[in-house]
């Protein structure tokens, strides 16, 4: 068994603590949230060599995605895609590729912190309420 002399904790919160969205109020006030306690553990945690950190996906094609995306006429990842800097919905393989450094010892000075993971959905300045409905 291999013994570190670190641990690392990693939130997954939400784009959505970054930006309004529209009937979507609860679910970014519990981002937001995450986001605080993020930072707070990070502090608590950090003399035991322990990083803390978040990683906030945006839209990610997700098996949750797909089915909302076929029971709609209106083509949503055209539209997200439209909405990120790098003009594409995220995969999860995106995520997991995130989350995975995160985890490594290359990111070991990094603690208190959320990573968007988003393509540059929250760089854009897109308001979501403006498009939904």
């Amino acid at each position: 068994m291999t013994q570190s002399a670190h641990g690392r904790i990693i939130n997954i919160s939400s784009c959505a603590g970054h930006h309004s969205a529209y009937g979507r109020s609860v679910y970014a006030a519990t981002k937001g949230a995450m986001e605080s306690f993020t930072r707070s553990i990070a502090q608590e945690l950090g003399e035991r060599g322990i990083t803390v950190n978040a990683v906030a996906p945006g839209t990610t094609v997700t098996d949750l995605f797909e089915e909302n995306e076929r029971a709609d006429t209106r083509d949503w990842r055209a539209l997200f895609a439209r909405w990120t800097a790098l003009r594409r919905v995220g995969e999860p393989s995106d995520i997991a590729d995130i989350v995975a450094f995160v985890a490594s010892d290359d990111a070991r000075w990094l603690t208190g912190v959320t990573i968007p993971a988003d393509g540059g959905l929250v760089t854009t300045g897109i308001n979501i309420a403006t498009y939904a409905g």
